[in-house]
């Protein structure tokens, strides 16, 4: 009975939203689905402009403008998006279970926040229940940007990066700039896909150059887990440092205490085990050169 509630509620709606596009215009429809979006996420969603379609049967493409989608009550930023426009494609079937599915989001001059505060409650998950469920009814499967602005906010763990960045067919350039756990941090580069860092499981692809405290960086590679370092399999340039006892406190290996350093090679971890393999360069006024 519940699932033939939600399918004969979305044909109706379905078939009002399209008597309203051919009697009114798709502009009509600006309050429906700000209201719809904000009932089904307990968020407020605004729609400032103009809404225009781009016409696809599989997945309905809308465009619209002066966007503001709220953040949640106890995150630190006024609104999870704030952007000048959006243009976005709808999965049709899942409307019919009660989800919002948006396989490809393209932001034009928008602030994207992402938050997780000390409890660990993230703010992109939507609902209380959904946190504990590790899952949302709203889902965004895909994110590009032109002219973006992304906060990365993790109370967790005393980071917070802040991001000027956009798209292409690979993933995000980006120049980043805040504190990565208490440290100060700079970086600059080519990474993964803007959503990829939600993912904890999946490698996010890294190509860059990086400063944390006292140590900087020249690499490339891919880090599962970003702040958590569940997996790493990077390749450095260089690497740099007064000591080699900061690596700790940036990626959790305890190494001793060291004069300045620099050195090359690749840094690789999985399963709890680490190898710095065909590693060469010098410690204070030694050559070193091998694996670790």
């Amino acid at each position: 009975m519940r699932a033939l509630k939600w399918i004969g509620g979305a044909v109706l709606i379905l078939f009002v939203a399209i008597a309203l596009f051919f009697a009114f215009g798709l502009n009509t429809l600006r309050g429906p689905i700000s209201n719809a979006v904000t009932k089904a996420t307990g968020r407020e969603l605004v729609i400032e402009g103009d809404l225009r379609p781009v016409w696809s049967w599989l997945h309905p493409r809308l465009r619209a403008e002066g966007v503001r989608f709220a953040n949640a009550d106890w995150g630190q930023e006024d609104y999870l998006l704030n952007a000048e426009a959006v243009e976005a494609s709808i999965s049709v079937l899942p409307l019919f279970i009660g989800r919002i599915v948006l396989p490809e989001v393209h932001l034009e001059r928008a602030e994207v926040a992402l938050e997780k505060d000390a409890d660990g409650r993230r703010n992109w998950i939507l609902q209380e229940k959904e946190q504990k469920e590790e899952q949302s009814r709203f889902f965004i499967k895909l994110l590009t940007l032109d002219d973006g602005h992304l906060i990365w906010d993790d109370a967790t763990t005393d980071t917070r990066l802040e991001a000027d960045l956009s798209t292409d067919e690979n993933g995000v350039v980006f120049a980043a700039q805040g504190k990565w756990k208490g440290m100060k941090a700079k970086t600059a580069g080519h990474a993964g896909h803007v959503l990829s860092i939600r993912d904890d499981d999946a490698p996010f692809p890294l190509k860059g150059e990086i400063s944390i405290g006292r140590t900087s960086a020249k690499l490339e590679g891919t880090i599962t887990g970003l702040v958590g370092f569940k997996g790493i399999d990077l390749h450095f340039e260089q690497l740099s440092g007064k000591s080699m006892d900061d690596l700790y406190d940036i990626i959790g290996l305890a190494f001793p205490a060291t004069s300045p350093y620099t050195v090359t090679g690749r840094l690789y971890r999985t399963d709890g085990v680490w190898l710095f393999e065909n590693f060469a360069g010098k410690v204070g006024e030694s050559d070193l050169a091998g694996s670790i």
